[in-house]
């Protein structure tokens, strides 16, 4: 199982927590448990999983934690988080600098509750903000900080916003 590089346990009811085991699927580059209603925990020895690139923890409403370690996940470029349940440690991805794509729809986060510093989220290209009550000022900033974002999906309550029309390194902003 060392060359193990790739599983999709979705909608698998029966999980509520992974094994700490997973530290030894050294190989392992995608992980996905969608909708795996019961999951309430990821180990840290998550993090020792160095070539792990693309992670799926969507539709999974009772998971409100992601693992302190999380930041050491280096090689990540792919986070989905999708789901109706508040995440309680949001900063606990923002030093990712691989990261391409993160998907936090629906997570009830506010500008409260959203880092204040994204600088470590140096490679983010996509963030999807849909159905959180985070404000048009808050998430103006984000151009800047991360100044290799291409597409923002925002909230749909500004999504006419004029942030349309931001260049950032002679790119336009793509808004979806």
């Amino acid at each position: 199982m060392v060359k193990l590089s790739h599983i999709d346990s979705s909608y698998c009811g029966e999980i509520k927590e992974l094994p700490s085991s997973i530290r030894y699927l050294i190989n392992l580059n995608f992980l996905r448990l969608k909708a795996c209603s019961d999951l309430e925990k990821i180990p840290n020895s998550i993090c020792e999983l160095k070539n792990l690139k693309s992670l799926f923890l969507d539709e999974c409403p009772k998971l409100k934690k992601l693992p302190e370690g999380f930041g050491s996940l280096k090689n990540l470029q792919e986070l989905d988080l999708c789901s109706y349940a508040k995440l309680t440690n949001m900063h606990a991805f923002t030093s990712l600098c691989s990261l391409r794509k993160l998907d936090l729809r629906f997570r009830q986060i506010g500008d409260e509750g959203f880092p204040k510093n994204l600088h470590g989220l140096s490679s983010l290209e996509i963030l999807i903000l849909s159905g959180n009550p985070v404000t048009y000022q808050h998430i103006s900033s984000f151009s800047t900080e991360t100044p290799r974002i291409e597409r923002l999906v925002p909230t749909s309550q500004f999504a006419w916003a004029p942030i349309r029309n931001t260049s950032i390194e002679g790119k336009q902003l793509q808004l979806t």
